[in-house]
């Protein structure tokens, strides 16, 4: 109804998209700066929570880009656009795997 309708008005989907980034990486980021600033010592945690964040979002773009089918018109763009998805992906995977990792040594 309304909302898909408001999307849809001419630059309401990229101050939407600007909000829930900013509703995502605002939050930790403060509590970084608090945490240097009140107990230095836990700054790593803090950093791994934005870390985190900051991974989930391009995540989260690249599944939209993928469930959307968002593509090149052109079978030679499509070719170049499918291995840059690749590379992200697996870049995604590894950062994953070092917060895990990094989290993993931070609790034991």
């Amino acid at each position: 109804g309304f909302a898909a309708v408001l999307a849809f008005n001419r630059g309401t989907s990229e101050v939407i998209a600007g909000v829930a980034i900013a509703a995502a990486i605002i939050p930790p980021t403060v509590v970084t700066g608090l945490v240097l600033v009140l107990e230095p010592v836990s700054l790593i945690s803090s950093a791994l929570l934005v870390a985190g964040q900051i991974v989930g979002l391009i995540a989260g773009a690249l599944v939209a880009v993928t469930l959307l089918k968002v593509e090149p018109r052109e079978a030679r763009d499509k070719a170049v656009a499918k291995r840059y998805l690749i590379r992200s992906v697996v870049l995604i995977v590894l950062l994953f795997a070092l917060l895990l990792w990094l989290t993993w040594l931070m609790w034991r």
